[in-house]
């Protein structure tokens, strides 16, 4: 995918100047079409442009899918892999840009690849991804046992590194 592409400056202009009409360079079947050729060419943009840049992309691709209803559905948008770089990248600049995707997005996978998170931060995502994997396992994967209530032989096996545990239930049937 060509960074100087019509179709692609015709995003980043709608982005940066927050347009409502779709740029001339992008009302054709043409120009979308052009845009699809996969993740790692959006990945390799994503590489190649500057913060500015890539965050007026982000917003173009969001507001032309509001526009015309053509986006990429799905976990397979490219506004998710392009969000994940801007954040990796400019941290301090993730919480605006994540909180704008979330309240104007029509793909409900964007930013994060996942319906409908109502997150706005990959911080704020990464923490409701642990509350919902402790609800998920009955919140005991870090919990550990309270090793004076067991009886005395399984207290001693309760104290031994996972490896010398595994060791000694090998003997018995």
């Amino acid at each position: 995918m060509n960074a100087a592409s019509p179709a692609l400056r015709g995003l980043i202009r709608m982005g940066q100047r927050r347009l409502t009409r779709v740029p001339v360079t992008l009302r054709d079947e043409e120009s979308w079409n052009d845009l699809n050729e996969g993740d790692d060419s959006w990945i390799a943009l994503a590489n190649a442009l500057t913060p500015d840049e890539l965050e007026a992309l982000i917003r173009g691709l969001i507001l032309y899918g509001r526009k015309t209803g053509r986006c990429h559905q799905g976990p397979f948008s490219p506004v998710m892999w392009m969000f994940r770089r801007f954040a990796m990248n400019w941290p301090e600049r993730e919480g605006e840009l994540g909180g704008w995707i979330v309240a104007n997005r029509v793909n409900p996978y964007d930013p994060f690849g996942t319906a409908g998170d109502p997150s706005t931060t990959f911080e704020e995502f990464k923490e409701r991804e642990r509350i919902r994997l402790r609800a998920k396992l009955g919140g005991s994967f870090a919990i550990k046992p309270d090793v004076k209530s067991l009886p005395r032989k399984r207290q001693a096996k309760a104290s031994l590194p996972a490896t010398a545990k595994r060791a000694a239930g090998k003997g018995r049937k």
